[in-house]
């Protein structure tokens, strides 16, 4: 387990002047709409392929991550999940996601892509739904879904073989985020003489959530891609005793909760729809090898 420090507050800044940087250009238009204001922020904010934000992550040194280093760059290469991939495999496409640590969950930077990109797209779902006559929930499943079908098909499944309700969880929570900039009682977008401006600074740690580690909400995997996957994280069940990633499962374990995405899952799995992410955890794959952990909600105790 990689020694990581803190990077909420780093992260936060930059979120916050390349938000303060849209609104300044919003402003010069006199009496916009806060609509008008929250689309510039997803237009600024979205990427199709890795975003600004993960971008700067990677290259800035007020951010903890790892690998940092070419020697860690190295190691991790030798040791990650998708090591020993053929040239052909779509997964070496894309550069490897360094972790980071938010308010005390570790995630890969590529989150912070879902979050703001993907998050504002399905944004539109959400809202086409709405004016339709759904209520706030459905409309919020319907969002959901919508991602979910990308995330099987282009941004994953399709792609990698790999499913991932970590990356989900990011894309609801970035749904949340676009919803309160114009959305509620209280909208984070006020208007006053000089324009539009955020009433509280955006603030990364009131979204991110365990859902975010996928060594916590583990990933789907294709068969093929299972078949390499499962031999590499066999190597890590040892990992499961070293006293800081109990203590990190059992923080995460304190402030797991049961989200929509989380439901629509379930439901998928009961149905048939969906292959169980429980299955591919490392508990799942560890049960036999160890003396128990403690692991995420309703982990399975051993694989099927």
């Amino acid at each position: 387990m990689a020694p990581l420090s803190d990077s909420s507050e780093a992260v936060n800044e930059h979120v916050n002047a390349e938000i303060d940087q849209v609104l300044r250009r919003v402003n010069v238009r006199p009496d916009c709409p806060c609509t008008t204001a929250r689309q510039a922020i997803q237009r600024h904010l979205h990427y199709p392929f890795i975003s600004q934000v993960e971008l700067w992550i990677v290259n800035t040194p007020g951010v903890s991550r790892f690998p940092r280093t070419s020697a860690e760059e190295k190691t991790f290469r030798q040791t990650y999940l998708y090591r020993g991939r053929s040239p052909f495999d779509p997964v070496r496409w894309m550069p490897a996601s360094p972790t980071i640590e938010i308010g005390g969950i570790r995630l890969g930077a590529d989150k912070l892509g879902h979050f703001f990109s993907v998050g504002g797209w399905i944004e539109g779902p959400y809202r086409r739904a709405i004016e339709k006559g759904a209520s706030p929930d459905d409309a919020v499943e319907q969002a959901i879904v919508a991602g979910l079908r990308a995330e099987r098909t282009i941004l994953g499944g399709g792609a990698s073989g790999v499913v991932s309700p970590a990356d989900l969880e990011a894309n609801y929570q970035g749904l949340l985020f676009y919803r309160s900039l114009c959305d509620g009682p209280e909208p984070a977008l006020v208007h006053d003489s000089d324009g539009w401006r955020l009433a509280k600074r955006f603030d990364l740690r009131e979204y991110v959530t365990p859902e975010w580690d996928e060594s916590w909400q583990p990933n789907i995997y294709a068969k093929s891609r299972w078949a390499k996957i499962k031999p590499t994280m066999e190597a890590y069940c040892g990992e499961l005793d070293d006293p800081r990633v109990q203590a990190q499962r059992s923080a995460y374990a304190k402030r797991d909760a049961k989200t929509p995405t989380e439901t629509l899952i379930e439901r998928m799995v009961a149905s048939g729809k969906l292959e169980d992410p429980r299955r591919f955890s490392i508990d799942a794959v560890c049960a036999g090898r160890r003396g128990g952990s403690s692991g995420p909600k309703g982990s399975l105790a051993q694989v099927d």
